[in-house]
């Protein structure tokens, strides 16, 4: 449970409510539902949120940071998909850490601070883009 929060108090207390309610008395655990659950509450309580405030260039980044095959992605990989120069991406990564939506992972890396965020963030690019 550690890890799939990522530490994020809301998350945890999500998930402990729902595995909670998804044992019962038999005990048995359906990961996979309880996944898509977990994944539903954070999306409809927070990430549907944050989505909607984020500027066009913020979700860019987002997106370009979701859609890295690492978890980390290095600054300059980001400039080279967005399009942006480094010191305009200066700007949005300083204003991202302090809403604690990315988190430096090392010199020059970027990483999504918020547990399954970047699934979130592939889903509303697959459901933008049938619009």
């Amino acid at each position: 449970m550690a890890v799939l929060t990522e530490g994020y108090p809301f998350a945890v207390q999500v998930l402990g409510y729902i595995c909670w309610n998804q044992t019962g008395i038999s005990g048995d655990v359906d990961f996979e539902n309880i996944i898509k659950q977990f994944d539903l509450f954070l999306e409809d309580y927070v990430y549907d949120k944050l989505w909607s405030d984020m500027s066009e260039r913020d979700r860019q980044i987002i997106t370009a940071i979701a859609n890295n095959t690492d978890s980390n992605i290095k600054i300059k990989a980001i400039m080279e998909s967005t399009g942006i120069s480094s010191s305009l991406l200066s700007n949005y990564r300083k204003r991202l850490l302090g809403k604690g939506i990315v988190k430096a992972t090392s010199y020059g890396k970027l990483a999504l601070a918020l547990p399954r965020f970047a699934e979130f963030v592939k889903r509303q690019y697959m459901f933008e883009n049938l619009l």
